[in-house]
């Protein structure tokens, strides 16, 4: 299924840089794929902030989990620079929703949760006081269309000790 849709999203983009008129509205176009459509005499980008939201999960589930350590996943909160992400991920096409869910001004939102701050010596630190100053390897599982944002976050991981095994 997600070959088929990458097969189409690949598609409409080739029609929408090389043919005029062939496409009117490609949805959810990949951060790096906007600056391809932009340099098209054909096409232009227009940005709608209100698009996805990246987010972990950490596996509590599994029995023995470490992850049940709140240490551990505050940890890799503050082993993340959001800035990078949206330097070499999003290319501009991104902002920061301040730790929240929801974007100001929906439904839900809440203004009583305190961002993470990017943090490798804290986030050291609290790998250290939850048994793991030697730190471990975190398989990361996601999507083609997260590959390079996967890739990142891998390297902020490894920063703090903790080297990814993407799948």
């Amino acid at each position: 299924y997600n070959n088929r849709l990458t097969e189409q999203r690949d598609e409409a983009m080739k029609l929408c840089m090389e043919q005029e008129g062939e496409v009117d509205i490609i949805n959810s176009i990949r951060a790096l794929d906007t600056l391809k459509v932009a340099e098209s005499k054909y096409a232009k980008v227009v940005k709608n902030r209100n698009g996805l939201i990246l987010n972990g999960i950490c596996n509590q589930r599994k029995k023995d989990s470490k992850w049940k350590d709140i240490r551990l996943r505050r940890a890799i909160n503050h082993a993340i620079n959001r800035e990078e992400l949206w330097r070499y991920c999003a290319k501009g096409n991104a902002y920061n929703l301040e730790g929240f869910l929801l974007p100001p001004g929906t439904f839900g939102h809440g203004d009583s949760f305190e961002p993470f701050e990017y943090d490798t010596v804290e986030a050291k630190k609290l790998l250290t006081e939850a048994g793991y100053q030697n730190g471990f390897a975190v398989t990361i599982v996601t999507g083609e269309g997260w590959k390079v944002v996967t890739q990142v976050i891998g390297k902020m991981l490894e920063r703090i000790g903790l080297p990814s095994v993407p799948i």
